[in-house]
């Protein structure tokens, strides 16, 4: 037995000494755990289960135990759903978008901000940055005849997370804030999604 748990555990632990060595870690990553832990979580309820003779016991600890252990994912679901019905910063932001700036226009963008490559209103000339607009400098957007940038809090929390290991990131996030001009904020408040910035190169 003590031998089939080390070779169960060593799973996470491996896990773990890999992603030590990551600049960033993103959530979903963790998502690879959730087998471990559900059947930690049924091998726990297994061994409390046999620790009780009697059956209405047993039966009143086993119901309080799934109630306690569904009760976070549960109300998790629950809310995640709701805020499906809710209006989206980022469809907000593209609707203004479209209404605001010009035609032609060179946008640079990144991951969780506006689609605006999805049914576009108007035509603009569009720059993503999958893992980041932060990744180039900002001398790389002007080169290109960038007139506006979109950052949005999901990638900017991770990087002030990670600030230890990026701080190059974190210094161009400030050459952006000197050296643009601020002209919309998207807050989440009663709609769901990140927070959305647009900058507009000077």
């Amino acid at each position: 037995k003590s031998r089939t748990f080390l070779v169960f555990l060593s799973y996470p632990i491996l896990f773990f000494l890999y992603s030590g060595t990551w600049k960033t870690i993103f959530s979903r990553s963790i998502l690879v755990l959730m087998p471990f832990f559900a059947i930690c979580t049924g091998y726990f309820i297994y061994e409390i289960s046999n620790c009780i003779k009697n059956r209405k016991l047993k039966t009143l600890t086993l119901t309080t135990l799934i109630i306690l252990i569904l009760i976070t994912p549960l109300t998790n679901t629950i809310t995640g759903t709701r805020d499906l019905f809710k209006l989206d910063t980022r469809t907000f932001a593209k609707e203004w978008i479209e209404k605001t700036i010009p035609e032609n226009s060179v946008i640079a963008y990144e991951f969780y901000c506006p689609q605006l490559d999805q049914q576009p209103k108007k035509d603009f000339k569009l720059i993503e940055s999958k893992w980041g607009i932060v990744l180039k400098p900002l001398s790389y957007y002007k080169e290109r005849g960038v007139d506006y940038i979109i950052l949005s809090s999901e990638f900017k929390e991770r990087y002030i997370e990670a600030s230890n290991y990026r701080r190059m990131e974190i210094e161009r996030y400030k050459q952006i804030e000197e050296e643009t001009t601020l002209i919309k904020t998207f807050y989440p408040g009663e709609m769901t999604g990140p927070m959305i910035w647009i900058y507009k190169l000077n």
